[in-house]
């Protein structure tokens, strides 16, 4: 029996072991021995043994042939399941680190283009095939590269199947669990998995958050092995997290969108508001810069620098941001970063807020004789 490191090798030995001894078995039984199975399947070594130790007591039973043999038949079954056991955990924690992967990709298209070759590296398949579920029909998604090439794929994609109740994986759907299928030539199996020439796969429904998205197949080529429970765990387990993965994604690229927009939105409004704080406020109708009556403030904020004093003094006059940049011989882009900075300065107050404020404290007039004229100040 081979020492191989190899799991693959390894199982592989096992059950040629098996068959040996099948084979030593039906030597000792005749026809009382079942027939042996395929040479990628192990012969069931349970009943071996069974039969084995029901015909001890026949006359001229070899009793020490036949013990050797329940005694191999329980070493290897052993072994076996064992080994089927480590591989399994082995197998499961690869395809976690495939969902990892997966979990990387930045968006849904990512995500389907990586998920078949995904499925074959981190889950031991040959073949690979997601399909999708649209309006109760049932048609291919994505396939790796073993099934890319076939022609039942392209004709699948061009003439959908109905999901009614004569095919397995409507079951499936409505059951949310995986399923191992040995037997193809069952009347619920479509005969597009025959035109498949697969022999034997596993097949995963994938419905995140009770939504059906659709199937993941996989198998071990035509020729290769059969399928068996420890992979249709592995596909299940699988299925289950792309398909919270593929929510996940989906979700993420709708909030992008949705940020993008509200992006876009929060610009526009803050364009709309810096037009509008920087609209230009005529008070009465100057002809030009130069008719635009100053006034000194009686008392100018401290905080502001004497060039934006004489802005802020103009603005009060009522000059617009082009007659404040006429009168200052600037550019009228320097006038409205002065503006911008005195009224940050000022408490973020727009220009009317800024004339009311600053023309209310401007000094009291008086007539030629020192009084204030009637109607000025509460005056009569």
């Amino acid at each position: 029996m081979s020492t191989s490191g190899d799991p693959a090798e390894r199982r592989a030995a096992l059950i040629s072991a098996a068959h040996s001894l099948h084979n030593r078995a039906r030597a000792l039984l005749g026809s009382r021995a079942d027939p042996a199975r395929r040479p990628d399947e192990a012969p069931d070594l349970e009943s071996l043994t069974e039969t084995c130790l029901a015909a001890l007591g026949s006359p001229g039973a070899d009793v020490v042939g036949l013990g050797r043999v329940v005694a191999d038949a329980q070493r290897i079954a052993l072994l076996l399941r064992e080994h089927d056991l480590v591989s399994g955990v082995s197998r499961l924690a690869r395809a976690e680190q495939g969902l990892a992967r997966l979990r990387a990709c930045p968006s849904t298209a990512t995500l389907l283009a990586e998920v078949c070759p995904e499925v074959t590296r981190s889950c031991g398949f040959a073949r690979v095939l997601l399909s999708r579920v649209e309006d109760g029909r049932w048609l291919p998604w994505q396939v790796n590269d073993a099934v890319a090439g076939e022609p039942w794929v392209a004709a699948w994609s061009m003439n959908s199947i109905p999901l009614d109740e004569s095919i397995r994986e409507t079951q499936l759907l409505r059951e949310h669990r995986a399923a191992l299928v040995n037997d193809v030539t069952a009347p619920d199996i479509h005969p597009i998995i025959r035109e498949g020439r697969s022999h034997s796969y596993v097949v995963a429904p994938i419905v995140p958050a009770g939504r059906v998205l659709g199937f993941l197949h996989a198998d071990h080529e035509a020729e290769s092995r059969a399928c068996d429970e420890t992979d249709r765990d592995i596909l299940g387990r699988f299925a289950e997290g792309f398909g919270h993965l593929y929510e996940r994604t989906a979700l993420l690229e709708q909030m992008r969108a949705r940020r993008g927009r509200v992006r876009e939105l929060l610009a526009s409004v803050d364009r709309a508001l810096l037009d509008l704080t920087e609209a230009e406020l005529e008070l009465g109708t100057p002809t030009s810069a130069t008719a635009t009556p100053v006034r000194a403030l009686r008392e100018p904020p401290p905080e502001l620098t004497p060039r934006e004093t004489e802005v802020l003094e103009l603005i009060v006059a009522g000059a617009s941001n082009r007659e404040i940049a006429a009168r200052l011989v600037v550019g009228e882009g320097t006038v409205k970063t002065h503006v911008k900075r005195i009224f940050a300065k000022l408490g973020n107050l727009n220009r009317a807020q800024v004339i009311a404020r600053y023309a209310a404290a401007e000094p009291p007039r008086v007539n030629a004789s020192g009084r204030r004229p009637r109607g000025v100040g509460g005056q009569r």
